[in-house]
């Protein structure tokens, strides 16, 4: 894989949030809030799970989905404490390539 931030991976380890953290997240100006890139496998994401990473956004970050150019979505004003729940639920959120939204 290359380009910025890891594939989606369910990050129940120690190890696997450790390299999420490294590659997806980075530090605000403002203290205690960073921003986080979700990865999307191709750049895809059909509605239903678009609409569930909404959820993901209002609930821990301001509620908007930026797109990046590398085909992700940015998330601002994510709380540091709420890092490691984010990243737990965000996996399944984007489908970390195990499966499609029926059409």
């Amino acid at each position: 894989y290359s380009g910025p931030g890891a594939p989606p991976a369910f990050l129940v380890s120690h190890e696997n949030f450790t390299r999420w953290h490294e590659t997806n997240v980075r530090g605000q100006r403002q203290s205690g809030y960073v921003m986080v890139t979700v990865t999307l496998p191709l750049g895809d994401l059909c509605a239903a799970r678009f609409r569930a990473l909404g959820l993901l956004a209002a609930a821990f970050a301001d509620g908007t989905l930026r797109p990046t150019h590398g085909q992700n979505v940015l998330l601002r004003w994510v709380k540091e404490e709420n890092l490691r729940h984010l990243g737990e639920t965000a996996p399944f959120v984007v489908g970390a390539g195990e499966g499609e939204c029926a059409a």
